[in-house]
């Protein structure tokens, strides 16, 4: 059964920041950086986040963790340069990053295929750092706290950070 978000609990979830339309939108909570995608990431996406996350990096210096949101009917594999600029950012970040969880809100060959190419990008990685695929957004919740708050120090409410990640699931890409 998936966990539910409590109705005392405020939902007043920003709306995120839209990167780069149509392709990314990043939500904040605490020291994790919500990543939603909408199509294929493009190097322009990559590196714009990675940019954009600075200011987390210097609140949170002791690390933070990832979630990366794979959604909608234009999710496609990302090419070779958007793999490399991936790899870039994950070896910048070094071992500032405690987790990394990726939700595939996706499913059949396309599922598959997306899995494997995050396998070889985690392959890449010249860092290590905690990494699990999930099919739901509650999953990500019964894992990543514990680690995040074990790796980082800092305490992160699993049911706010799943109103974060189910406003993720079900915002759009403008």
């Amino acid at each position: 059964m998936a966990a539910r978000v409590p109705s005392s609990l405020p939902l007043d979830v920003p709306d995120g920041e839209l990167v780069e339309p149509g392709v990314l939108r990043r939500f904040l909570y605490e020291n994790v950086a919500v990543l939603a995608w909408y199509s294929a990431p493009t190097v322009s996406a990559i590196e714009e986040a990675y940019r954009l996350g600075l200011p987390l990096r210097q609140r949170y210096p002791r690390g933070g963790s990832i979630v990366h949101v794979l959604r909608g009917n234009r999710l496609t594999i990302m090419d070779a340069p958007a793999r490399d600029a991936m790899v870039k950012a994950a070896n910048d970040l070094g071992n500032y990053t405690a987790a990394v969880a990726a939700v595939l809100a996706v499913d059949g060959f396309l599922a598959s295929a997306v899995r494997s190419v995050i396998t070889g990008l985690r392959v890449r990685s010249k860092h290590d750092f905690e990494y699990r695929l999930h099919a739901t957004s509650a999953e990500v919740i019964s894992w990543l706290p514990q680690v995040n708050l074990a790796k980082t120090g800092v305490e992160i409410d699993p049911q706010r950070l799943l109103a974060v990640l189910q406003h993720a699931e079900t915002s759009t890409g403008h």
